[in-house]
């Protein structure tokens, strides 16, 4: 009977912690705030070159000298309070557009990674919304398994032995005069998940504009060490990029500028009478050129994204070896010799316990650095050498999974039930009055110190 309350114990406990993993549900964006940055190509400059040098610091300087806070249209923005994925479309050197996220708060998260610490809610600020792209974005969150809940099992497997002995003898969008950036707000399902993030950027007819410019401007600098011929047909080329207006007319903004970058082709050779080897050259420039508004002009640029939703920890749970201060805690604890015999037992020098760690600071578990936060930690376990018992200290992390540990125990130490006396060949002996019920538990205290270990 007794044995079938600690398994009810057990069972209790892990039906309270365990919920069942969901499917995948999706989130999409809901635009909250607008706003305008001044010199918007300027900080997207920085901002690509920052990210794509790796200068995480300088890259979250950037974002913090914007000053978004005072930034009026809607939602406030508190990096302190909430977290925020930037997000925006860069031109890398050369290269096709693609579209860049990463993480800003105060204080910086870790460089590059990849996670959200456990929200429910979160939001996303999007440069050049409004004055150069649209973009379409989605969420599909998978539920995860919590680290702290699968440990259970492992935590019980230890108590759950002393635990019977015990037994024997617990989105619409805001309208603004001037906007290129947005805010959106996107709720997710769970605080522990996978996300995959999928989005497709539009540019708008002045967003398109831009980027070929900017190309066209590129490709003519590179060609400045070319022949001269080379250097003077891509400055016509430009010019013609730059003369194409926009706002208006029945053709696509990248026809428009491979119509001009044609016509401006063909009347050069035209005036000019190009042939052989010139001739060669020139169409090499033309190709170069159309190749570049192809490029810079893609309709959608599409990037997908992954990220662990993972919420900062409080508690976790351990083992503790350690060695004992009291030496004579247990002087009076005995045992029965095989003839029924009361002896001295004095336990070994040896302190082993399954502790739960409660941090008094959350903390980050992915983080490449362990804080203060994580490595400061009290505790409280059940005691499972050499006395059933419970204790309560004080730890210290060195390395992640390993921390220095004092505390106090309480344990309950077998002693003579009601002893008595007799003389066996000339020799004091006592025995139990009930050899049935030999022990009573009598509760003493012993300090400790020693080492943890987390699972």
């Amino acid at each position: 009977m007794r044995k079938s309350y600690s398994m009810l114990f057990i069972f209790s406990m892990l039906c309270v912690f365990t919920l069942p993993l969901a499917a995948q549900v999706p989130s999409r964006p809901e635009i909250v705030g607008v706003g305008e940055i001044r010199d918007l190509d300027t900080v997207l400059n920085k901002l690509s070159r920052y990210y794509f040098e790796g200068r995480w610091d300088l890259l979250q300087h950037e974002i913090d000298n914007l000053g978004l806070e005072k930034t009026p249209g809607g939602h406030k923005i508190d990096p302190k309070k909430n977290y925020y994925l930037v997000v925006f479309l860069s031109h890398e050197e050369g290269g096709a557009p693609r579209l860049i996220r990463f993480a800003w708060r105060k204080p910086a998260p870790d460089p590059y990674a990849a996670r959200i610490p456990g929200r429910k809610e979160i939001f996303e600020i999007v440069l050049g919304a409004g004055s150069d792209l649209e973009l379409k974005t989605s969420y599909v969150s998978t539920e995860r398994e919590n680290q702290f809940l699968s440990e259970i099992p492992k935590f019980v497997k230890k108590v759950e032995p002393v635990l019977e002995d015990r037994l024997k003898t617990t989105g619409g969008r805001l309208e603004a005069p001037a906007v290129n950036f947005e805010v959106r707000r996107v709720v997710l399902p769970f605080a522990r998940a996978k996300i995959k993030v999928a989005d497709v950027a539009v540019l708008n007819e002045a967003g398109l504009a831009k980027a070929v410019k900017t190309a066209g401007a590129k490709m003519a600098g590179f060609l400045v060490y070319q022949r001269a011929e080379a250097k003077t047909l891509a400055d016509r080329l430009l010019e013609a990029i730059r003369g194409v207006k926009t706002g208006g007319g029945k053709d696509a903004p990248a026809e428009r500028f491979r119509a001009a970058v044609q016509t401006a082709y063909k009347a050069y050779v035209g005036d000019h009478r190009l042939k052989g080897e010139d001739l060669d050259q020139a169409a090499g420039v033309e190709k170069e050129f159309l190749d570049t508004i192809k490029e810079a002009g893609a309709e959608e640029v599409k990037a997908s994204f992954e990220y662990e939703n993972v919420p900062w920890e409080r508690v976790s749970l351990g083992l503790v070896s350690a060695y004992m201060l009291d030496k004579g805690y247990a002087d009076d604890r005995v045992r029965l010799t095989d003839y029924g015999y009361y002896a001295a037992a004095p336990p070994a020098n040896f302190l082993a316990a399954a502790i739960l760690n409660i941090h008094p600071f959350k903390y980050d578990p992915e983080s490449s650095k362990m804080t203060f936060a994580e490595r400061f930690r009290l505790f409280t376990g059940i005691v499972l050498n050499p006395d059933a018992g419970v204790c309560a200290g004080a730890g210290f992390a060195l390395l992640r999974g390993l921390s220095i540990n004092g505390g106090l125990a309480l344990m309950g130490i077998p002693m003579a039930n009601n002893p008595r006396a007799l003389v066996v060949n000339g020799r004091d002996k006592t025995l139990p009055e009930n050899p049935k019920d030999p022990f009573k538990t009598k509760w003493r205290t012993a300090g400790f110190i020693g080492v943890g270990y987390s699972f």
